[in-house]
């Protein structure tokens, strides 16, 4: 209760207000573009499988909404307001381009395979539910293993290294499944 009492005294005593809020201005048109492009991404692209995409009126229009506002939205950031929601011109900076590419790439392979791999092996392969778990497993295993050693090897090597020989692992890794699972 004693450090308790004196933490509290000594934080009133050295503890300051900031300085006071003050109100800054939001791009409430590049927030409207992209709450309407994202919106109508997320409709299409979870009712677009169950009504045949773009041969369904609504996905197809919400599709040209989805369009045409993530593009208003890119050209507004970019050049139609001076406080933008999103500043994507940190684009411009070669390292966050590249490291974002990246992301999206791997983000890509290793969701859309988190996406795809049991509609494929319960679906078309025949797996059981349990089956189709364990590849997880296996996917799973090398990743909980190795980060601990990645982790202390990002100071000691080449970062670009590290990402090299891991998209090599991830696309070794994928076609090896790949093959395991579909040979007989």
């Amino acid at each position: 209760m004693a450090p308790g009492i004196f933490a509290s005294l000594v934080l009133f005593a050295l503890l300051r207000d900031p300085a006071p809020a003050r109100a800054t201005a939001v791009d409430f048109v590049g927030l409207g573009l992209l709450a309407a492009g994202l919106g109508s991404l997320q409709y299409v692209l979870t009712e677009g499988e169950r009504h045949y995409w773009l041969a369904d009126p609504v996905v197809a229009v919400m599709t040209v909404v989805c369009v045409v506002s993530l593009s208003a939205f890119g050209w507004y950031e970019l050049h139609g307001t001076d406080v933008p929601v999103v500043d994507l011109r940190i684009f411009r900076n070669r390292s966050v381009a590249a490291g974002s590419l990246l992301a999206l790439a791997l983000g890509g392979v290793v969701f859309g395979s988190t996406y795809a791999l049991p509609q494929l092996t319960q679906g078309v392969l025949g797996f059981t539910p349990t089956l189709s778990g364990q590849l997880f497993i296996v996917r799973a295993v090398p990743i909980a293993l190795l980060t601990p050693l990645i982790v202390r090897l990002a100071g000691k090597v080449d970062t670009r290294w590290l990402l090299g020989i891991g998209f090599i692992a991830v696309a070794a890794g994928s076609a090896l499944q790949g093959i395991a699972t579909t040979s007989d």
